[in-house]
């Protein structure tokens, strides 16, 4: 079963949607974890980063789900 490369990119592919929304609704907490010591606008700062970074995690995995259907030699 996780010999198939559609379940591979499948798992993948959602794996990595979770971590994006992960990332975007935990962007503060996720940050204030990393820098305990830092000030309010760099937490700010740190925060709006990962929110971008949610949305490249986010279609990342959107195109690994999307990429299964695409596989013939599977």
């Amino acid at each position: 079963m996780l010999n198939s490369s559609r379940v591979m990119l499948a798992i993948n592919g959602i794996l990595m949607i979770s971590l994006g929304v992960i990332f975007y609704w935990f962007s503060e907490a996720i940050t204030k974890d990393m820098f305990p010591g830092a000030g309010e606008e760099a937490i700010r700062v740190g925060a709006i980063l990962r929110e971008l970074m949610a949305g490249g995690v986010f279609f990342i995995g959107l195109l690994l789900f999307i990429a299964q259907g695409t596989i013939r030699s599977a």
